[in-house]
């Protein structure tokens, strides 16, 4: 494997610590440990450091995490760790933490949280070994985080402006943290003049995660020991591993689960119900320019539904488009690089329809990889031996919700 250019150009800095932060503040840190061949800490060891920091960070069971989950090649196996990792790790009380990347012939680094978190998280990345391994080099990097007082704040109030009369106000562009599950997210303002629906005459703004949850949030794979003293691996699968039985937003996995989140409290409930399907799709390569000409709606009955914590529908697809592919700090064409196996994209909660009232079993997503719109089978074929492949869909989850806001 050949060193990548930015692997080069900052193994140079290697002779230094690195201390960062989002607002771009730098000072020198202690020099990394050379780690050479034949010395008792080794490559093996650089991999026992990371699993012992996670597995006292997480309470799993150090001898069941994958060395995979440490190491990074290139900028986007980097920063899904980073992103994961510290969206993990800010839902703590005490708001610190410490977790490893790997890289292989490639320099961790956390640009990545600034571009998601803002100045809502400060953190310090520190190279503590270097080891050669035939031609390549793997760097051992801490990242310990710490979460500021903007963040802390989960009621919403973090970056929030107040009018003179008391009233509250969002711009666009400001952000907030929500826990959904086990993890924090980062929900940015896209909208500030949002309709609620309550007929209070109180308008919103609309918040949408800046990232792709994936499907196999909350699986779990399991090595237990048979009677007979043998090995099984048992697969349990999360809450939201595919769209559900059927294309009715109401009844999908994904709306059970986020409306069973205590995170999205002090959200403004919002009519999310489904009266349009749609057939067709737009252009693979085509993002937010796409021909809104090539979607074709077709009435599907009228449905009263509201929640507080949502997926955007296919025709608030088409009003935010331009925002639709900005993910985790990426833009458009790049975003790509954001997607991971199991969040290729993320559903929307428009149903396909041809016309006929028969269920179509398909979804409309937003596809990051092909960069369009299409449909999408909302579940898996399951013709695989893969207990985990065989349910968890490649598109993950999206959520939004409405904030009040008074202006």
């Amino acid at each position: 494997m050949k060193i990548r250019k930015q692997g080069r150009a900052v193994f140079a800095a290697l002779a230094a610590g690195i201390l960062l932060s989002c607002e771009a503040s730098a000072s020198p840190g202690g020099t990394p440990e050379k780690i050479t061949a034949g010395e008792e800490d080794s490559l093996t060891g650089i991999f026992e450091r990371a699993r012992q920091q996670e597995a006292s960070d997480t309470g799993e069971d150090i001898r069941f995490i994958p060395d995979s989950r440490f190491t990074a090649g290139d900028r986007k196996e980097n920063d899904l760790r980073v992103i994961s990792a510290a969206g993990r790790d800010m839902a703590r009380d005490n708001g610190e933490s410490e977790f490893y990347v790997i890289g292989v012939n490639y320099m961790p680094e956390g640009s990545a949280l600034a571009s998601v978190y803002g100045d809502a998280l400060e953190y310090s990345s520190t190279t503590e070994a270097v080891f050669q391994d035939g031609g390549d080099t793997y760097t051992l990097v801490r990242f310990a985080l710490r979460r500021t007082d903007a963040q802390e704040e989960q009621s919403g109030t973090g970056q929030e402006g107040t009018l003179p009369d008391g009233r509250v106000f969002w711009r666009i562009g400001d952000r907030v943290l929500r826990k959904l599950g086990d993890t924090s997210y980062t929900f940015r303002c896209i909208d500030d003049d949002y309709g609620s629906g309550d007929g209070e005459g109180m308008s919103g703004a609309l918040f949408l995660c800046e990232s792709v949850i994936p499907a196999n949030t909350g699986s779990r794979t399991f090595v237990t020991q048979r009677g007979d003293g043998s090995m099984e691996t048992v697969f349990h699968e999360g809450p939201a591993v595919n769209f559900g039985d059927s294309s009715e937003y109401r009844d999908s996995r994904i709306r059970s689960w986020l409306i069973s989140q205590e995170g999205c409290t002090g959200a403004l409930p919002v009519p999310v119900g489904v009266t349009y399907g749609c057939r067709g799709e737009t252009g693979e390569g085509e993002y937010g320019r796409f021909d809104a000409a090539a979607l074709r709606f077709c009435p599907v009955g009228s449905q009263t539904l509201t929640d507080g914590c949502f997926i955007l529908s296919l025709e608030e697809a088409l009003k935010y488009r331009d925002e639709l592919w900005k993910v985790n700090g990426y833009q458009e064409e790049e975003c790509g690089e954001a997607a991971g196996p199991f969040a290729r994209g993320y559903w929307l909660r428009t149903p396909f329809r041809d016309g006929s009232e028969k269920e179509s079993g398909q979804v409309y997503v937003v596809d990051l990889v092909k960069g369009n719109l299409h449909p999408q089978q909302i579940r898996p074929d399951g013709e695989t031996d893969d207990p985990e492949l065989a349910v968890t869909s490649p598109y993950g989850i999206r959520p939004a919700f409405v904030l009040p806001s008074g202006i």
